[in-house]
């Protein structure tokens, strides 16, 4: 019985391990199915921000402002934001009413079924990845630094990278880093 108890208790952790390990060289990598590419609408734009968010996730909602204003310096034709929804833990108002308060400019998908979940290597909400129109990932992870831990955030953000991933990225400046740890909310499986 104490081994059953065991195994409850560290698969989660286990599936998070494997989750980290498999997606750990994300960042450089090019998203292989055209098809995602194509539905996505990836290729209309020299980027685009794929946000995976979960509205009943505390980190998810601190962050609204951040990515509103993120999107708002980015509001042209260049830059294309999508909001990934891969949960089922929010009603679907509640959801749209959750990305609409953030830009309503954003496509929203309910990836319920992890379909774009699983093309794209999203793990956590928020997490953020910026893909060219080629459908190359070129940074994958959080936005800032805001956050360090569950439950623990700076009270100054100090490094801002999705911001500074994209200005180098349309500067044609090196993007460092190339992936971060985002911390937030396990996407289930």
């Amino acid at each position: 019985m104490g081994i059953i108890i065991l195994k409850k208790f560290f698969f989660p952790f286990f599936i998070l391990f494997l989750t980290n390990i498999s997606f750990s060289n994300t960042a450089d990598s090019i998203i292989t199915s055209k098809r995602v590419i194509k539905k996505l609408k990836i290729n209309k734009h020299k980027l685009t921000i794929i946000y995976f968010l979960e509205p009943s996730c505390p980190i998810s909602q601190k962050y609204q402002t951040i990515i509103k204003s993120i999107n708002k310096e980015n509001n042209n034709s260049e830059v294309n934001s999508i909001f990934i929804f891969p949960n089922n833990f929010s009603s679907k108002n509640e959801t749209e009413k959750f990305a609409l308060e953030i830009d309503s400019n954003s496509r929203i998908i309910f990836d319920n079924k992890k379909y774009y979940t699983s093309q794209i290597g999203g793990s956590i909400t928020p997490e953020v990845f910026l893909i060219t129109n080629l459908g190359e990932i070129i940074y994958n992870g959080a936005i800032d630094d805001w956050y360090y831990a569950l439950g623990k955030n700076r009270n100054l953000t100090s490094n801002f990278y999705l911001k500074n991933a994209i200005y180098n990225y349309l500067n044609k400046l090196p993007i460092i880093p190339k992936k971060t740890e985002a911390i937030g909310c396990v996407i289930e499986i």
